[in-house]
């Protein structure tokens, strides 16, 4: 059975419906990222940390998008470096108090 490696919202295109997370690294699309699952403050949210946009991408240039990350990451947590990531799903949940 085919299958493919690739980091995507939405693949088969219902938007906030569906999350392909397979390209971390392995051969396929060549895209790779970091995502994060967040259900704070009564919300869904996916936010994906883009590393790898194309495997054409210059090294130099990944490697910069690389230690951009970690080291915001590393300074002020992820949730202080969402201006670098892509909000993939952005929904309020049902509330769960009676």
């Amino acid at each position: 059975m085919g299958h493919t490696h690739c980091n995507t919202p939405h693949p088969h295109g219902n938007v906030d419906t569906g999350f392909m997370v397979a390209g971390q690294g392995v051969e396929g699309c060549g895209n790779f990222g970091i995502p994060i699952v967040d259900t704070t403050e009564e919300m869904a949210r996916i936010w994906y940390f883009p590393v790898v946009y194309d495997p054409t991408d210059l090294p130099a240039l990944i490697e910069q998008r690389y230690q951009t990350l970690l080291s915001c990451v590393g300074a002020e947590g992820w949730r202080g470096c969402t201006h670098l990531a892509k909000l993939w799903l952005n929904q309020s949940l049902p509330s769960t108090r009676s």
